[in-house]
Order: structure tokens, then sequence, then C-alpha cells
């Protein structure tokens, strides 16, 4: 018992920093589709010349690329424009810093990403804590019960949202 309180104990300060920084990009992420966070950042490319809007979308890699106006010489586009003769393209683009861009990188992990283990690693030591943490009081105890009902509320709750969203 002593032992899997002391490992409880410094699994859950190690995994307060990582929940720190999980939550940090999490709260980043909630608010993606707004410039919240980002700052801007102005570009000037060289591309081959005489692009055509198509070829000049996939050249830059703008999500959502629209073209406003286009004339003999330039394409004006939402960010920036683009002059057909030099192929120097001039826009801005918004970002995360790179910090929180590395932050929401890791928080997004997928299961063939190089980090995938560490959000594996870190999902078994969440469960670990949730779990090792009835081994804090003994079971017949009023603080054990209550501790039962309030993580059966918890799933439910979560089945809930889930339900719900």
């Amino acid at each position: 018992m002593k032992t899997i309180r002391i490992l409880h104990r410094y699994v859950g300060f190690f995994l307060v920093g990582i929940m720190s920084m999980y939550a940090i990009s999490g709260i980043v992420l909630t608010y993606r589709n707004t410039d919240i966070f980002k700052v801007k950042k102005h570009i000037e490319a060289t591309l081959d010349q005489n692009l055509s809007g198509d070829e000049l979308a996939r050249a830059l890699r703008i999500r959502h690329f629209k073209i406003d106006k286009e004339d003999s010489t330039t394409i004006h586009f939402r960010e920036g424009s683009y002059n057909k003769q030099t192929g120097i393209a001039t826009y801005d683009q918004s970002g995360y810093p790179e910090f929180i861009s590395k932050l929401v990188k890791l928080h997004m992990t997928a299961s063939g990403g190089a980090m995938s283990w560490l959000t594996t690693i870190f999902g078994i030591a969440l469960l670990f804590l949730a779990i090792s943490s009835f081994w804090m009081f003994k079971p017949q105890t009023k603080i054990f019960k209550n501790g039962i009902i309030v993580a059966i509320a918890g799933i439910i709750f979560t089945i809930i949202l889930a339900l719900l969203s």
C-alpha cells in the first residue's frame, strides 16, 4: 500500500507538469478557428513566374485560398498578391508562435506520429492515477465510498456530454 502511494504521488507530480502543458494547448485548440493566440507574419516568397490561380494556391499552401481579383500582371487574393511577371508573392499569414505551435502538434499526435508513444504513456499514467487513487483510503471509510460515488458521477457526466455532442 505504501509503494502504491509513493508511486501515485510522484507519477501525479510528473503528470501535473504534462497536464499543464496539455491544458494550455487544449485551450489554444478550442479557439483554433479564430485569431486568438495567433501572430501575423508578413511573407515574401519567390515563385515561378506566370502561375495560374490554382498553381499559386498549391505553391503557397494557403487554406481556403480565394482569388479576389486578377489582371494581366497581378493576382490579388485575400491574404496578399502575386506578381505574375516577377513571381513574387507577398502575403500575410497568421499562425501560432513557434513554441505554442509545437505544443499544439504534440496535443494532436496521430497514432502513426513519432510522438504517439508519449501520448500512449500519458494515457496509461493517467489511468494509473485514477485507479491508484482508490488505494489512498481504506475501503471501509466514508471518504472511499464517497470517492466511488463521485467517480461514477464523473463517468456518467462524460457519457452525457458525449451523447449531447
